[in-house]
């Protein structure tokens, strides 16, 4: 242990030591880069926030070419849900309980990760919305849930219009507006049988 004196310098030693022999060593999560890619191809911006500190969490995520828009250092628990409240976050990813606590904070949802120390019972038992075995399923999840919230959005706004009007072509997207208008009126329409 340390006396209160000591963090300070230990802490330097500790990422000098780590820029130094730590960040060479790195290597990026299977499907790590296809996550990020999924994000911004839903037109969303990817975020880093970690324990690291900014200049260190840099140095690793440069060294493999990885394309995240920012990268938030120095931060743990309820203050990385700060970072994520102040952008806005829709979704956090992590692999750690305190990662679910981050997201719950700022009430994005809660997808971890059971690539760490932590398996994915405990991870559950700590309020993640979504555990994943690897990164290589986030790509599919966020399309998934991307459509889910889409339509639930679209759901919500028509019921708020009341009275809804389709002019149907009978093409998809008339076709696809007139299901939902249907499904907003009536929610029990979703139980009835499909003709064929």
């Amino acid at each position: 242990w340390l006396r209160a004196e000591e963090v300070a310098e230990a802490a330097a030693a500790h990422r000098r030591h780590y820029a130094r022999y730590g960040v060479a060593g790195c290597e990026l999560l299977s499907g790590a880069a296809e996550a990020i890619g999924a994000v911004h191809a839903a037109g969303g911006r990817g975020l880093v926030v970690t324990a690291k500190s900014t200049p260190l969490a840099e140095a690793v995520l440069e060294r493999p070419g990885f394309g995240v828009d920012e990268v938030i250092g120095h931060r743990w628990g309820p203050t990385k849900g700060d970072a994520l409240t102040e952008r806005g976050a829709d979704v956090y990813v992590g692999d750690h309980t305190a990662d679910i606590v981050a997201a719950h904070h700022c009430g994005a949802v809660a997808v971890a990760v059971a690539s760490g120390p932590i398996d994915a019972a405990a991870l559950h038992e700590a309020g993640a919305d979504v555990v994943l075995a690897s990164l290589d399923g986030f790509g599919v999840w966020l399309n998934s849930w991307l459509r889910a919230e889409r339509l639930a959005r679209l759901e919500r706004r028509l019921r708020e219009l009341g009275s809804v009007m389709v002019a149907f072509s009978g093409g998809a997207d008339s076709a696809f507006l007139l299901a939902a208008t249907v499904l907003a009126a009536v929610p029990e329409a979703r139980h009835l049988p499909v003709p064929r």
